[in-house]
């Protein structure tokens, strides 16, 4: 995995589009191995970023990030204030 992770960065900053979206569909793959759902999709986002024109990325979607890389927070759950009638009475 470090190796591959490794191999992206160098062909990204070389500007091998053609092995950099390579590698990261690889590791796309053993992330879902290993049960790794969320750095899975990453992966792919990260291959559409590189070059969306793939002819690999064809029929992909691109993967909605989730959580805080959406910006979006867990819902609260209620405070005492939401309750201060009913603590009144």
């Amino acid at each position: 995995m470090d190796l591959r992770l490794r191999l992206k960065n160098i062909y990204s900053e070389t500007g091998d589009k053609e092995k950099a979206v390579g590698e990261c569909l690889a590791l796309s793959d053993l992330y879902k191995k290993k049960w790794d759902v969320e750095n899975s999709k990453k992966m792919l986002r990260e291959a559409f970023e590189i070059d969306p024109e793939d002819a690999r990325l064809a029929g992909l979607t691109v993967p909605a990030p989730s959580g805080e890389e959406a910006g979006i927070t867990a819902p609260e759950g209620p405070s005492v204030e939401d309750y201060s009638e009913e603590i009144a009475e």
